[in-house]
């Protein structure tokens, strides 16, 4: 009866099988599976927009830059440069600190304050407790 109950594959074989399978699946995947990089033949078109600080009536013949609004050019330059501004702005603070931590901010004063404002809370709760 026990040999019945055997199998004519032995453990030894399933483990060389799950072994062999395992490598299989993994050569697909790994040799399967690539990744490329896409052609980079032709930079893609960029749009130039600016801010127009005034509005103009008439629209420019040609326009450099596209804006929220017409503006015609001034300045005296021949060839079309980005807008630019010469003020500098002067930001408030130029250092900054670390705060301090919160156990500092906690003093003896106000810990004193906050349990005399709790003593009579405190009082009562026990006054309570007691007669019962």
């Amino acid at each position: 009866m026990s040999s019945a109950l055997q199998s004519p594959v032995s453990s030894a074989d399933r483990l060389g099988f799950t072994i062999f399978m395992a490598v299989a699946i993994h050569a697909v995947a790994i040799l399967g599976i690539s990744f490329s990089l896409p052609d980079v033949s032709e930079i893609p078109q960029t749009l130039e927009v600016t801010l127009a600080n005034f509005k103009s009536e008439e629209a420019p013949d040609d326009a450099d830059f596209i804006a929220q609004n017409n503006q015609a050019g001034s300045g005296q330059l021949e060839e079309k440069q980005l807008p630019t501004t010469r003020e500098k702005q002067n930001f408030r603070r130029t250092t900054y600190r670390m705060s301090p931590p919160v156990w500092r901010l906690i003093t003896v004063s106000s810990l004193m304050t906050k349990c005399q404002q709790l003593k009579p809370l405190w009082l009562k709760l026990m006054a309570s407790a007691n007669s019962n």
